[in-house]
C-alpha cells in the first residue's frame, strides 16, 4: 500500500514492493529533517507536528543515525499504521510514552529496515471487534526496547502483537526484543509474535 505522502521517483521501483527499494538518490517533496528531534520541545516553527509527520520528513543514514524522542504521551489523532524509516530510533519518555490504538489498524509497519530502534514505549489497541495489532515487520532489522504491548487482537490474521515476514532468506531481517512484555493480545496464529 501506497501512501502518497511517502511517494518519490526512481527507475528501480517495482509493482507490489516485493524487491528491496533503496531511497539512495531520491528526492523528498518536504524540507527534510536532519538533526535529532524531540516533539516534547514544539513551537511554530517546528519542521513536524507529530509523530509520523516528522518520520515521513527525517532523513537519517547510517553514518547520520537519528533520533526522535517523544513526550510521555501522544494525544494527537493518527492515521495508522505508521511507516518506520531506515536509522531512526524512536525514544519515548522517561515514564513509557503511552500510544494508544483504536481504528482497528497496526500502530507501526517497516519493510526492508536496515536498522530501526524503538525505546520506552507503551502500546495499547484495544479495539474489541478484533482487527488491531503492535507491528507489522517485513525483511526488517529491528530492535524494541523496553516496549510494552497490550490488546492487540487480529482475528483473521496471524500476529495479534507482532507480525514478522522474513519470505527472502537472502534478505531477511531479524527483530530482538530487550525488556519488553507482550500481554492480553491474541490472533488467528500467533497472538504474541509470528
Amino acid at each position: 500500500n501506497w501512501v502518497s505522502s511517502n511517494w518519490v521517483a526512481t527507475s528501480n521501483l517495482s509493482a507490489g514492493g516485493e524487491l528491496p527499494f533503496d531511497y539512495t538518490g531520491t528526492q523528498s517533496i518536504y524540507e527534510a529533517v536532519t538533526t535529532n528531534y524531540s516533539l516534547g520541545d514544539k513551537d511554530k516553527d517546528d519542521p513536524c507536528d507529530d509523530l509520523k509527520e516528522c518520520l515521513e520528513k527525517m532523513v537519517a543514514t547510517e553514518d547520520n543515525p537519528l533520533m526522535l524522542t517523544l513526550g510521555n504521551t501522544i494525544s494527537d489523532i493518527l492515521d495508522y499504521p505508521i511507516q518506520l524509516s531506515d536509522y531512526i530510533t524512536i525514544q519515548g519518555g522517561a515514564g513509557n510514552t503511552d500510544l494508544s490504538i483504536n481504528n482497528g489498524r497496526r500502530a507501526f509497519v517497516g519493510h526492508n529496515l536496515k536498522s530501526g530502534t524503538i525505546n520506552n514505549l507503551k502500546i495499547t489497541n484495544e479495539n474489541e471487534d478484533g482487527d488491531g495489532g503492535g507491528f507489522h515487520f517485513i525483511r526488517s532489522n529491528v530492535t524494541l526496547d523496553n516496549v510494552h504491548i497490550h490488546g492487540c487482537r487480529k482475528s483473521n490474521d496471524e500476529g495479534g502483537a507482532i507480525y514478522i515476514s522474513n519470505s527472502n532468506f537472502e534478505n531477511s531481517g531479524q527483530l530482538v526484543l530487550k525488556n519488553s512484555t507482550i500481554e492480553n493480545s491474541r490472533a488467528k496464529m500467533g497472538g504474541g509474535v509470528y
